[in-house]
């Protein structure tokens, strides 16, 4: 292909991708952010500043968190 006969191709190409006259609403901050990240040791009051949402009065069994503590991980 000749390089003047590949550029018209090209914008074509590149033309036809472009939207034509479509609007989206714009969408609110809240939607378009993802949801923090917590990493590492945490207080529960720290979740709960952080992510709002989130409410737990779920009881810890202590037992059961050293059980699955000592639970060794699976050879890869």
């Amino acid at each position: 292909m000749s390089a003047p006969r590949s550029l018209a191709v090209t914008v074509l190409l590149a033309a036809s991708a472009c939207r034509t006259g479509e609007t989206t609403p714009p969408t609110s901050p809240s939607q378009d952010q993802a949801p923090p990240v917590l990493v590492g040791p945490l207080e529960r009051a720290q979740v709960e500043r952080d992510v709002p949402g989130w409410i737990s009065d779920a009881e810890i069994d202590g037992e059961a968190a050293k059980k699955l503590a000592s639970v060794p991980p699976e050879p890869r």
